[in-house]
């Protein structure tokens, strides 16, 4: 078969789509430590404006082992300083979604508090919890949660479409359309994940 080069780029790379993440329902085999290791902990700078970080777990992210099964986590270190919103999103990759267990951790490893399975929600297409930071809290560890891996969900994701159409001379009348998809998704160890970072709302 023959390719043709653009730019060093083949034409059967640019019509194929970039791989997603890959699936993992099964952490057997793997090493896994007891406790988070907090000098992985990536940094997640701030300065007063909302700014967006990777937080994808992949198959290789470390293990741990936890009172309710293996999962993989990621550690990223808190800004100190100021108060300010944490989000943090999941969006399916392929057929498989990450159902993020998230805690907030102390200075030395303490948790502090963790956000509860129902804090998490799906809007559109994507899972996510939103919460305020605390002066006492230096890490977020975000971990799979063995209890929902390998389980599915089914979603009705609702999209709307507004198209502007020219009516009579000079008038226009505004057309609204609706489509409804069903997805289905399987919990995964890994998956796509976002953090974002944001000043708190202006309570004006």
């Amino acid at each position: 078969m023959m390719l043709l080069l653009l730019g060093g780029v083949t034409i059967a790379s640019l019509l194929s789509p970039p791989p997603g993440i890959q699936p993992v329902f099964d952490l057997k085999g793997r090493a896994c430590a007891a406790t988070p290791d907090l000098t992985t902990g990536e940094s997640l700078p701030y300065a007063g404006r909302e700014k967006t970080f990777d937080g994808d777990i992949g198959a290789a992210a470390p293990c741990l082992q936890t009172a309710q099964g293996a999962v993989l986590y990621r550690v990223f270190q808190l800004p100190t300083g100021g108060t300010y919103v944490v989000t943090v999103t999941s969006e399916p990759s392929g057929g498989a979604i990450l159902l993020p267990h998230l805690s907030l951790l102390g200075t030395n490893g303490e948790v502090k508090r963790e956000v509860a399975r129902d804090d998490l929600m799906y809007r559109g297409r994507a899972l996510s919890a939103r919460f305020r930071s605390h002066a006492d809290e230096a890490y977020l560890v975000v971990e799979s949660d063995p209890l929902v891996v390998g389980t599915s969900v089914s979603r009705v994701v609702e999209s709307t479409n507004t198209m502007v159409a020219p009516v009579g001379v000079g008038g226009y009348v505004a057309i609204h359309t609706g489509n409804d998809e069903t997805m289905q998704l399987t919990y995964s160890h890994t998956g796509k994940v976002e953090i974002a970072i944001e000043p708190l709302p202006d309570s004006k």
